[in-house]
C-alpha cells in the first residue's frame, strides 16, 4: 500500500524509514514505554528489524507511519495501520516513544487523524485496537476518539514470562460519522 503523509497542527505522520524503525528500539527499551507494547521487539537484530520492515514497507495491507513532532522534526513514535479488505474492518497501533512528548495529548491526535484517514479513504465499517487493560491512559486517549470497549481477552500476551490481558476496542463507521472531525492535510 501507498503510504500517504498525513499532516496536523502538531503532528506529521510520515511512511516509516528503516533507520527510523532501527532507531524506534531504544523506545522498546525504556520500562516507561515499553510496559505497554504486547512484544518486547527492542531486543531484535538489525537483521531482524530489517526483514520485519522490508515486510511491512511490501505489504498490500498494511502502512507503517513515523510520528514527527512538528515544532521540530523529531520522530517521537510510530504508528501503523493492517486492512482487512474481506472483512471491511482495519486495526491501528500506536507508540509514543519519546517520553518528553507523553502527557501532551498527541497520542489522540494521532489516532484522530488514522481514524478520519481511514473512514474517509478506506472502504471499511471498523476500526479495531488491543490495548492493555492496566494502561488506563491509552484506554481513555481511545474513548475520547470514540473508541468502545467490546470486550476483554484475559492472558493474551506473555512478556516477560507474564501473561497480559487486553480490552478489545473498535469504532464503527455510523459512530464516526456523528464525531467532530480533526483537521490534516494529506499528501500522496
Amino acid at each position: 500500500m501507498k503510504t500517504p503523509t498525513l499532516i496536523s497542527e502538531r503532528i506529521t505522520l510520515r511512511k516509516q524509514t528503516l533507520p527510523e524503525a532501527l532507531y524506534s528500539r531504544k523506545w522498546s527499551r525504556n520500562r516507561r514505554v515499553n510496559r505497554f507494547l504486547k512484544s518486547d521487539w527492542g531486543n531484535l537484530s538489525d537483521a531482524e528489524e530489517t526483514k520485519f520492515w522490508r515486510d511491512g514497507a511490501r505489504s498490500k495491507t498494511q502502512m507503517r507511519f513515523s510520528i514527527v513532532a512538528n515544532e521540530n522534526g523529531e520522530a517521537i513514535g510510530g504508528c501503523d495501520l493492517k486492512f482487512f479488505p474481506n472483512d471491511e474492518r482495519a486495526q491501528v497501533g500506536i507508540m509514543i516513544g519519546e517520553e518528553k512528548y507523553l502527557g501532551k495529548g498527541l497520542g489522540t491526535e494521532v489516532i484522530k487523524i488514522l481514524r478520519d484517514y481511514v473512514f474517509r479513504t478506506w472502504k471499511i465499517n471498523r476500526l479495531e485496537l488491543t490495548v492493555h487493560i492496566n494502561n488506563p491512559r491509552a484506554i481513555k486517549c481511545y474513548e475520547k476518539c470514540g473508541f468502545k470497549i467490546e470486550g476483554t481477552h484475559f492472558d493474551l500476551h506473555k512478556k516477560n514470562g507474564k501473561y497480559i490481558s487486553a480490552h478489545s476496542m473498535a469504532i464503527l463507521k455510523k459512530d464516526w460519522r456523528k464525531l467532530p472531525k480533526i483537521k490534516f492535510r494529506m499528501f500522496e
